[in-house]
């Protein structure tokens, strides 16, 4: 009985096991005497795949995130360094504080 163990489950080791041989372990052991006792201890394989899902979602989150704060961070900063700019007069008597041209220029360098 330990030969035909080790030849069918000897890559199934207690901890760091692949996934391949956890599923093929439950998958032979489907009729067991208590299952809730028995797998315990082995690695509940649905909630490791709910979380890798998780994780993956949580850190495209943290991606978007960060890419919209370093254009916000740029866009203020090209703002800042343009203050040798001087608006036109018509501009200015329009109610705005930059002409078309300038906020053109601001939003090609940052593509």
């Amino acid at each position: 009985m330990e030969n035909y163990l080790n030849e069918n489950f000897g890559d199934v080791k207690p901890k760091n096991s692949s996934e391949e041989a956890l599923q093929r372990w439950r998958k032979l052991c489907w009729l067991v005497k208590n299952p809730k006792r028995r797998f315990r201890f082995t690695a509940n394989l649905s909630k490791r795949f709910e979380a890798e899902a998780i994780r993956r979602s949580n850190q495209e989150k943290l991606r978007v995130a960060v890419l919209v704060s370093k254009a916000a961070l740029q866009f203020i900063h090209c703002l800042n360094l343009s203050n040798d700019y001087t608006v036109p007069e018509e501009v200015e008597s329009a109610g705005f504080q930059i002409c078309a041209e300038e906020l053109a220029s601001i939003v090609e360098a940052m593509t």
